[in-house]
């Protein structure tokens, strides 16, 4: 197959312009999921490829919140996280990288860009994760 996304943000617009980049006709996205309730303990969770993740979620925590969260759970830990957000200062980028983003996207952006930063993203990660597999054999 090819790779599982999910989509976390609280503005449906955003992602229903993802789903339509993520189509599955390419064998290269298989599934594109709007998850507002992002919740990593029900039972039904299944752990995807790669998370792209809107700063302002309008729920109980934001998007760096989460993304703290993310960072600290030992099965997500090295989950690729993309974020996207209408905050584009230099401390807002920052504070989005020190929180643990691999990739910081400006709203508007443009589908190219995200498919591919998420491409870039998603290779860089199958590259550390056969070194790791190496690395754990020897």
């Amino acid at each position: 197959g090819g790779y599982h996304v999910t989509g976390v943000a609280d503005a449906r617009s955003a992602f229903l312009l993802c789903r339509g980049i993520f189509k599955p006709t390419s064998n290269r996205y298989t599934s594109f999921k709007l998850d507002p309730n992002y919740n990593t303990t029900d039972s039904s969770f299944e752990r995807p490829d790669c998370i792209v993740l809107d700063v302002r979620l309008g729920g109980e925590m934001d998007g760096i919140e989460l993304l703290n969260i993310i960072r600290s759970d030992v099965l997500l830990e090295s989950l690729p996280v993309i974020l996207l957000t209408a905050k584009g200062k230099v401390d807002d980028r920052i504070a989005g990288y020190e929180a643990g983003a691999d990739a910081y996207l400006t709203k508007p952006f443009d589908p190219e860009e995200l498919l591919s930063v998420l491409q870039g993203v998603l290779r860089r990660d199958v590259i550390v994760s056969s070194r790791s597999d190496d690395q754990r054999e020897s």
